[in-house]
């Protein structure tokens, strides 16, 4: 790889038949309209492609945008909840609880999380957890805390022994939560 010292590009280099990353360079295409020259490539998935040859040889093209859309689809998927509870009565009710206990931008926030209302560390983890402890959420309930001026929490887990906190979750209805205040 040779660079012009006057100008910084790359001098003219054959680079046709070389691999780069999932690139390979089948040959000279054209020249853009700033006389750069441009090369024609197949990319692993078997898309054709044209790019300069700077940018190849520089590894700012790596592929034909499918390693960007591989990675974007692998990163998206490791940060989705796997539990898939995202979309169910029990997932809505446990990510509510979550958001007003530790979003400060929550509606609710200042009465729960900014008001040092928190979730113990098994229930915080997943929503799994909470089914394991009360089930599933029955129609017409809510999460709620049997004592009022308590946290959600199971009891159990290292953090509710160490801070003895007692088991305080369940499923409520309206009613019961309006005579729980």
């Amino acid at each position: 790889m040779k660079i012009d010292t006057k100008t910084g590009r790359f001098l003219q280099v054959d680079i046709s038949g070389r691999r780069f990353d999932r690139l390979l360079v089948i040959g000279p295409s054209h020249r853009d309209n700033m006389r750069r020259m441009m090369w024609k490539c197949v990319c692993d998935c078997g898309n054709e492609i044209v790019r300069r040859a700077d940018y190849i040889l520089l590894g700012k093209n790596q592929s034909c945008g499918c390693l960007a859309r591989e990675i974007s689809r692998a990163t998206r998927k490791r940060l989705q909840t796997t539990h898939g509870l995202s979309s169910t009565p029990t997932g809505n009710s446990w990510m509510a609880m979550m958001d007003r206990c530790f979003n400060p931008k929550s509606k609710d926030w200042k009465r729960y999380g900014g008001a040092g209302r928190t979730v113990c560390e098994f229930l915080r983890a997943t929503p799994l957890n909470s089914i394991l402890l009360i089930g599933e959420r029955p129609s017409g309930t809510s999460l709620d805390r049997t004592n009022n001026s308590g946290f959600y929490t199971c009891g159990k887990c290292a953090e509710c022994l160490s801070k003895n906190w007692a088991f305080n979750i369940r499923w409520a209805t309206p009613k019961m939560q309006a005579s729980n205040k």
